[in-house]
């Protein structure tokens, strides 16, 4: 029964799907990657950062942002120095800030639509609609909460 199952599997799915559900499979008997430790080290990182916003400005986080190994306040912390992933994604996000294409208020907004598109980018076999949506986030018309962004509005982007 197991072989048939694996068979079809195997028959039925391209070869970048299949090592997609390897890897998930893997994944799901591995120790989370970030532990209590860790988290709270970025979210003290997040502090820091905010405090230095508010008293130096949102313009001046630019270069911290743009080149975050030079950056005075995430030279501090070397592990969010080495984790591309997590580094990406707090820098693009504050970079949103620093440009004005997000209001402050509407960060944690962002963040979340970033946090699914990259789900969605892991999980799914077709990309170019995850990017068309991003695409339209980052460079689309108008602020966050000009826009419905849950799950049943319609998807401008995808049309």
């Amino acid at each position: 029964m197991v072989g048939a199952a694996s068979g079809t599997v195997l028959i039925a799915n391209r070869p970048n799907l299949i090592l997609k559900m390897i890897t998930g499979a893997r994944d799901a008997f591995r120790a989370p990657q970030y532990g209590r430790e860790s988290l709270l080290r970025y979210l003290r990182m997040l502090y820091e950062v905010f405090v230095f916003v508010q008293r130096a400005g949102i313009s001046a986080l630019e270069n911290d942002v743009d080149t975050p190994q030079k950056s005075h306040i995430f030279a501090r912390y070397p592990e969010f120095l080495h984790d591309r992933e997590t580094r990406e994604f707090i820098c693009d996000s504050l970079r949103m800030l620093v440009i004005g294409a997000t209001a402050p208020h509407e960060l944690d907004q962002l963040m979340d639509l970033d946090i699914d598109v990259q789900r969605r980018g892991r999980h799914e076999p077709d990309l170019p609609g995850v990017i068309r949506m991003r695409v339209h986030i980052l460079f689309g018309k108008g602020r966050m909460s000009d826009r419905d962004v849950s799950p049943n509005a319609t998807k401008p982007w995808c049309r």
